[in-house]
């Protein structure tokens, strides 16, 4: 599976972090490529002992290809 990320907010400080955005998926099943999907997406994460750590997560809303092509400069 591919994954291709647009983002429309990137906040982060020296401990946390949050953004959000577009997500297309794709990629080639067993019997030949699948469905395109896409999807708007929030993280936040955390700084914990040197790693980032995803505190949330979530599905933001239903996306298409109009909304992920609007979105530049990621």
């Amino acid at each position: 599976m591919d994954f291709a990320f647009r983002f429309t907010e990137r906040l982060a400080g020296t401990d946390r972090a949050s953004e959000r955005g577009v997500v297309r998926m794709a990629g080639e099943g067993p019997r030949g490529p699948l469905p395109v999907r896409y999807g708007a997406f929030h993280t936040v994460a955390r700084l914990d002992g040197g790693r980032w750590r995803l505190g949330l997560d979530y599905e933001a809303g239903p996306a298409d290809e109009a909304a992920f092509e609007a979105i530049t400069g990621s």
